[in-house]
């Protein structure tokens, strides 16, 4: 299973969430966007328009228990930021940035993480959130939820 990585995302491990951050997974919910947030049960999505937004995220998951940076390992630790267009700055062991090609248009790629060594085909995206996917893909895209995509790699 995979999460959208459109714009800017922070990539969260949903364990750290609901082991670490101050309140559990509940609180954590609460305090996102749902317009920009998904999650697949291994890794949680909240996306952002500016980089700035997104460090200011970082820091307020951080003042709340999440640790971005192990500087013992040089690796993310909790979450890990990433832009549709470099994907991770730092390496991360526990999740992989792709670009997953259409089904029948290797043109349209979309941005996304998930897992290390998870190969699903099924995406996890925001709610109304829609790809730029030609219709005849016809993608149905579900509130939070995982949806089978048509994808190739």
């Amino acid at each position: 299973m995979a999460v959208l990585a459109k714009d800017i995302s922070v990539i969260l491990k949903s364990t750290s969430i609901a082991q670490k951050f101050r309140g559990g997974t509940a609180a954590f919910v609460s305090a996102c966007d749902h317009s920009h947030y998904c999650e697949d049960g291994k890794l949680t999505r909240v996306g952002f328009s500016s980089l700035h937004a997104a460090m200011e995220f970082v820091c307020y998951v951080a003042d709340r228990g999440l640790s971005p940076y192990n500087a013992m390992t040089r690796r993310a630790e909790d979450l890990i930021v990433a832009t549709e267009q470099r994907g991770f700055a730092i390496r991360c062991d526990w999740a992989e940035f792709r670009l997953l090609n259409g089904k029948g248009d290797p043109t349209v790629q979309i941005p996304v993480c998930r897992a290390t060594g998870d190969d699903s085909l099924q995406l996890a995206a925001p709610d109304g959130w829609r790809s730029n996917f030609p219709s005849s893909l016809d993608l149905p895209v579900a509130a939070h939820a995982p949806v089978a995509v048509a994808i190739a790699v």
